[in-house]
């Protein structure tokens, strides 16, 4: 089973599921495909600790000195060249919500989230902040999925003027059995405990009609393990943009700006650690379709600073070549085809039979104790939101 899609069509197959296969030759650097998610949503814990973002596309609300000043800890901090931040030239365009006061980065961004979700969850503001308030307890940093996008799932469905048709859009991404696996992963050892606490919570705030099939025991753990296996990953940062803008200007002692942002991010590690963007997660049609290879002809990229994506070329594709990302860090790419493998196998429950891991069958299943620290590491901010793998439909009435 094949669909057709400008430059790619979407492929079903037994041994993949889900796949993307490119119709024509893609050149290393072009743009496979531009998308925005079908929603998306901050990370409570990110929000929590004063991560400024628009509450609809996660576009950072604070200026790039602000955002500086917050990750070291230093208000003294000030940026030259204010002129090639982004947020500072947006200012005047961000509105918030009348009645609960939520951010965003624009009238656009505001009128299209009150249509989609929020007048729903605008009404349930204090329910809704119990509900976050047991999600931070349950799920600490780095938050791998949001129950938020849940709630925002069955907002969209009360709001829709067709919501069968929205059910029918939610089934067309990835989404294994219940697995006791995802539910582990992503709430800790307690999950079972958790995930009913979850439940109960979820049906005390959700409590109309039109809730009731969502609220069914086997499709709220549906709904949880679709978010957990197929959740983007997202990140924004007005600082990190500033910089970008910086690189593509002439500036007469580039050496010593870029010395000072070097020690800034040394502020900002000693201060904020690993955590300086603004994160959040996002349920995208196709991206989802994207499978995982240890050697990767394509790459994800938010260039415009919200939580609209970019696929782009690593390397010419030509016609009839999956296209495939890679659900690893760089670093992780370079380890041995069992630290791979024992990071995928966790992650995401599969094997990776890409070309690279079969020229290293052969290789012996050991770990060396550089690729121990990187697996420590990555046990310590494992996340189950960047991609999915093929597996069944979400199985919703």
């Amino acid at each position: 089973m094949a669909s057709s899609v400008c430059g790619f069509e979407i492929v079903h197959t037994v041994e993949k599921g889900k796949s993307l296969k490119a119709t024509t030759k893609f050149k290393k650097g072009d743009v496979i495909l531009e998308e925005s998610p079908l929603l998306s949503c901050q990370f409570p814990w990110n929000a929590f600790y004063g991560y400024l973002s628009c509450h609809h596309c996660l576009r950072p609300l604070e200026t790039a000195e602000q955002c500086a000043r917050r990750l070291a800890n230093d208000p003294s901090i000030s940026l030259p060249y204010p002129e090639y931040c982004s947020v500072l030239r947006r200012l005047d365009k961000q509105r918030k919500c009348d009645k609960c006061g939520v951010l965003y980065c624009s009238e656009e961004c505001r009128l299209e989230a009150h249509q989609k979700y929020h007048e729903t969850l605008c009404s349930l503001k204090i329910p809704l902040e119990g509900l976050l308030e047991v999600w931070r307890n349950i799920h600490y940093p780095p938050e791998s999925c949001s129950i938020m996008l849940i709630a925002r799932i069955f907002a969209m469905v009360r709001q829709s003027t067709n919501p069968q048709e929205f059910l029918g859009i939610l089934k067309q991404f990835q989404c294994e059995a219940v697995s006791e696996s995802i539910y582990h992963k992503i709430l800790g050892e307690k999950f079972v405990e958790q995930l009913t606490k979850l439940h109960e919570c979820m049906k005390s705030v959700f409590v109309e009609p039109i809730y009731q099939e969502l609220l069914l025991p086997e499709n709220f753990r549906a709904l949880f393990t679709l978010v957990g296996r197929n959740g983007q990953g997202i990140g924004t940062s007005s600082f990190a943009a500033w910089q970008k803008n910086l690189e593509e200007v002439e500036i007469e002692d580039r050496a010593s700006l870029e010395n000072d942002i070097a020690t800034l991010y040394d502020k900002f590690e000693e201060f904020s650690g690993s955590f300086l963007d603004v994160e959040g997660s996002g349920l995208y049609v196709v991206q989802s379709k994207l499978n995982h290879s240890c050697l990767p002809n394509a790459e994800i990229k938010f260039p415009h600073s919200n939580h609209s994506l970019v696929i782009s070329a690593v390397k010419d594709i030509d016609p009839g070549e999956e296209i495939c990302i890679s659900y690893l860090s760089e670093c992780l790419l370079n380890r041995s085809r069992h630290t791979r493998h024992k990071f995928l196998k966790e992650n995401y429950l599969f094997v990776c039979q890409c070309e690279l891991c079969q020229s290293q069958e052969n290789d012996p299943d050991v770990t060396s104790s550089e690729d121990e620290d990187e697996e420590e590491m990555y046990e310590e901010q494992g996340d189950t939101s960047k991609a999915s793998s093929a597996m069944e439909t979400l199985d919703i009435n």
